[in-house]
């Protein structure tokens, strides 16, 4: 059962308490829980729209995280009326139903206890679908964040697996994972969708599907109207466009897509990709 929160002494419009059942951005390690950078980002915009805040999701040990979480910061430094329930990692189907009953109880209590629901599904036996079934069991509105299509990548590993029982499994993971997800969206007040791509895709499943982007952005960081006209006015003289990219080079964040599109642009481009991962050397 959750305790009383302290309210944010920030500036803020108090629009009552908000639980997100989410993906992990939570690192578990010997220091205690940590937050992923990114995420705590997002904190800070929770906490000037609602007055409590609570985040539930599994906490990734350092062999789980496989580069999930890169930048992060102790669970100390989290605003007062923020709190976070830790949730089973449980992503295999008898891990999952071990702890079902129990979580879903807790599930069940969090939801009630919340005046806003928003959940992210993202995996086969993961807690935010569980979360979604309840809030419809209750009648309650809640939104759907999808950032990735986790649809897709199950088909791809499908795609990639040998013959036999394992790819079998997975393939009625990925079917039963697809239908249930647009079930979700289905039913959702709102859907909110990660890029133009992910927003055509699923629009149509959805009652209110919006288009998000969900980085963190501030004005200060903005290019100036001078300074892109004299870029524009450059590339057109012939100068390379330069464009820098900084993540990990995996499927999740497009990076051969990075690459094809930089082939097709028509202009002589510099391109610069700060990081590594599983896709380096075909990149």
């Amino acid at each position: 059962m959750l305790l009383p929160l302290v309210s944010y002494s920030g500036d803020m419009v108090s629009h009552g308490s908000l639980l997100l059942v989410i993906p992990s951005v939570v690192l578990s390690g010997e220091k205690g829980f940590e937050i992923e950078a990114d995420f705590f980002k997002n904190l800070g915009v929770y906490c000037r729209n609602f007055s409590e805040v609570v985040f539930a999701c599994p906490a990734l040990t350092p062999q789980k995280n496989e580069g999930y979480v890169q930048r992060s910061l102790p669970i100390a430094h989290l605003p007062d009326n923020v709190r976070y329930v830790p949730l089973p990692y449980t992503y295999r189907e008898d891990a999952h139903f071990r702890h079902y009953f129990k979580t879903k109880k807790l599930l069940r209590e969090l939801i009630d206890w919340a005046d806003y629901l928003l959940f992210a599904p993202h995996a086969p036996f993961d807690w935010p679908t569980v979360a979604a079934r309840e809030a419809m069991k209750q009648g309650r509105n809640y939104d759907i964040e999808y950032t990735v299509d986790y649809n897709q990548l199950m088909r791809l590993k499908v795609a990639s697996m040998p013959r036999g029982i394992k790819r079998l499994r997975t393939a009625i993971y990925s079917h039963w994972m697809k239908r249930e997800a647009y079930r979700l969206f289905s039913k959702s007040t709102l859907t909110l969708l990660q890029g133009r791509e992910l927003f055509e895709t699923y629009k149509d499943a959805a009652p209110n599907p919006h288009t998000m982007l969900n980085v963190q952005v501030r004005s200060s960081d903005l290019i100036s109207d001078e300074t892109l006209d004299q870029k524009l006015s450059e590339i057109r003289s012939g100068a390379p466009l330069k464009i820098a990219y900084a993540g990990r080079m995996s499927d999740r964040k497009g990076a051969l897509d990075w690459v094809k599109a930089i082939d097709s642009s028509g202009c002589a481009v510099s391109a610069t990709w700060f990081g590594d991962g599983p896709e380096q050397n075909e990149m």
